[in-house]
């Protein structure tokens, strides 16, 4: 029975060693693949690391908002979303990533897929971002707000006033976004320690520069 419970906690991701051990009482101690579970476990290094990459992306999408420079989107009728636009301006997601250092990857996915969905996304270097940033991949969809057709065929005045009530809709969005990630924090912390799985089981990686 007990090989069959460490196996058990070995496969389900964060299946705590501690509350198994407990359950075995006196047995516990005869089973060293357990304490060593145990000893390994870094769930609290992960929530500290990503409490404060969570800390930094606030902060970066905040900022984002305010500073109202978003993509335009000249191309698709109706809504459409865009990594980059045509002039190089990120969404907010791809402005989150771009700030972490990782441009390579901006300019990659834009170049492959721009209209790409990150709640669509299921391996490779994007989740890998999204698995340590801090947020949910839930969060990172919601994040990613699909910009209005804009085009250029107006009158200059009223193609300025689109201009400026999409940047108004896009501004309320992405601050009403980061209210969230505030309001939300715990729980979804809790997910997003869930998300890595068995990587709890190894230290996380130094904190990027803020």
């Amino acid at each position: 029975m007990t090989r069959i419970l460490l196996a058990l906690i070995i496969a389900l991701p964060l299946t705590t060693a501690a509350i198994a051990c407990d359950s075995l009482g006196d047995d516990c101690e005869d089973w060293p693949e357990l304490q060593q579970l145990i000893d390994n476990d870094h769930t609290e290094d992960w929530r500290a690391y990503l409490t404060a990459r969570r800390a930094v992306q606030k902060q970066r999408l905040t900022a984002y908002a305010n500073a109202r420079v978003f993509p335009i989107n000249n191309e698709t009728y109706g809504m459409a979303n865009l990594f980059l636009d045509d002039e190089g301006r990120p969404c907010a997601m791809a402005h989150l990533i771009w700030q972490d250092g990782d441009q390579k990857l901006v300019r990659k996915t834009a170049r492959t897929d721009n209209a790409l969905l990150l709640g669509n996304v299921t391996d490779g270097a994007l989740m890998e971002w999204m698995l340590v940033s801090g947020l949910t991949q839930d969060e990172a969809a919601f994040i990613q707000e699909p910009d209005f057709y804009i085009g250029d065929l107006l009158p200059s005045g009223e193609h300025q006033m689109l201009l400026d009530a999409e940047a108004d809709r896009l501004q309320s969005h992405f601050l009403a976004a980061a209210a969230q990630l505030e309001a939300y924090e715990e729980t979804s912390l809790d997910n997003a320690i869930k998300a890595l799985g068995n990587r709890v089981y190894t230290a996380p990686p130094s904190l990027p520069n803020a």
